[in-house]
């Protein structure tokens, strides 16, 4: 799939360049303004075995509905006519997000702190890597079609994601 006016330039190179994009401003934003949102995010992850039921139940319900939202972001993208860019945006922010906390990570713990960020990535990484990837395809097609029942269980796939997530975070905070 080739984007219109760049002569050899795909669609897989502008996710690839709005990706990167992301991950130098992520970074630069985070060592510009201090990785202080990064910190107060890690802060919690610290304290949250200290937390009780109820909080758990509903911080792992804004996450999910955080995930969730973003999941139903790159669908709705993926059927705009401009669902090449929308989704090149949408990666940009991804890319910013991952770099920001490896700058944290690597601003707590030096040469730990990527080892750590991959540690923190994983396993949900992979389950939000694929429904991103298959997203990805339906926003590269010509003909847009409501992939409706697909996208449920992509939605599934990203609320098991988000239930690694918390769960290995209460793991870890113990």
């Amino acid at each position: 799939m080739r984007l219109r006016g760049f002569k050899g330039f795909t669609y897989g190179d502008w996710l690839l360049l709005c990706f990167c994009l992301g991950l130098g401003a992520g970074m630069a934003l985070a060592l510009m303004f201090g990785d202080y949102g990064v910190q107060e995010g890690m802060l919690w992850a610290g304290a949250a075995g200290e937390l009780g039921r109820e909080a758990k139940r509903r911080a792992f319900l804004e996450l999910l509905r955080q995930r969730a939202a973003g999941c139903m972001a790159g669908w709705v993208a993926g059927l705009t006519v401009c669902s090449k860019f929308l989704f090149g945006l949408l990666t940009f922010h991804g890319g910013m997000s991952m770099a920001a906390v490896l700058t944290g990570f690597t601003v707590r713990r030096g040469l730990l702190g990527f080892p750590l960020f991959l540690g923190a990535l994983l396993p949900q990484g992979i389950l939000y890597g694929a429904a991103w990837g298959i997203m990805a395809g339906w926003a590269g097609q010509r003909e847009k079609r409501v992939h409706f029942f697909p996208a449920l269980f992509l939605l599934g796939i990203t609320a098991v994601g988000a239930f690694l997530e918390m769960w290995i975070l209460l793991l870890r905070s113990r």
